[in-house]
């Protein structure tokens, strides 16, 4: 399993793209648009799980889809949402000035999987589930390989040890919150954020529990000011 970066140039850690090579491979979202991750170190890509359908996301996926042909599993509801006019259109309405970094998602015409809870995908020796995790998004899904969880927006971020929730403001804090205790119970060993990279499983449930404001990142320049503007969009 490799985290492979994928946020902008002026700040690479903003968001992770998680491979996974068994048999098959796993691709896990795409980063942003202005991604400083190039696919072409692969050698053949199996599946692409789309966590949900948020800019920020999908910017590799066109890459991705043209190289390798991958099934890329979604969804149903992230799937509807699937119209690269309008997220481009919520991306700024809800980033701002922070599509000045991210950039604009592409359109992506492939063989797209419909998943569900539980639904399961042999690998070779390990197997990939999906779990059902809205509360970010309508439709997020998460995703189990062996003792790795996969949480893409739903469990939160880090940036720099500093923890914020990702409940954007009209979502059902309800619903964010169940999904959250929902993938605690799986007591992964590790666990995968899109925003905050690979963490032991104790690090992420003790920063959720403290769930504190983060304040100054401490990452200094032009990430520091991503940073802040991100976690400002969410609601604690």
């Amino acid at each position: 399993m490799h985290r492979v970066l994928a946020g902008p140039i002026e700040f690479p850690e903003f968001s992770s793209v998680f491979v996974i090579c068994d048999e098959k491979v796993v691709v896990i979202d795409g980063g942003v648009p202005n991604s400083t991750m190039d696919a072409g170190f692969l050698n053949q890509v199996d599946y692409l799980v789309i966590t949900h359908a948020h800019v920020d996301h999908l910017g590799t996926l066109r890459e991705i889809v043209s190289r390798y042909k991958p099934k890329i599993l979604i969804s149903e509801q992230e799937y509807q949402r699937m119209d690269f006019e309008k997220i481009n259109s919520e991306g700024r309405e809800i980033y701002k000035d922070l599509m000045e970094f991210f950039g604009e998602a592409e359109k992506v015409e492939g063989e797209f999987v419909i998943v569900d809870e539980d639904d399961e995908f042999p690998l070779g020796e390990n197997t990939l589930r999906v779990i059902y995790s809205p509360g970010h998004s309508k439709g997020h899904i998460s995703v189990m390989i062996g003792n790795f969880l996969y949480a893409g927006d739903a469990l939160g971020a880090i940036f720099n040890g500093r923890y914020f929730p990702l409940l954007l403001r009209g979502s059902s804090r309800e619903q964010y919150y169940s999904s959250i205790r929902k993938l605690l119970e799986y007591n992964p060993s590790m666990i995968g954020l899109s925003h905050g990279g690979l963490l032991p499983f104790s690090d992420v449930e003790r920063s959720i529990k403290e769930n504190s404001p983060p304040g100054d990142f401490g990452l200094g320049g032009t990430a520091e000011e991503i940073a802040r503007k991100f976690s400002s969009l969410f609601v604690y």
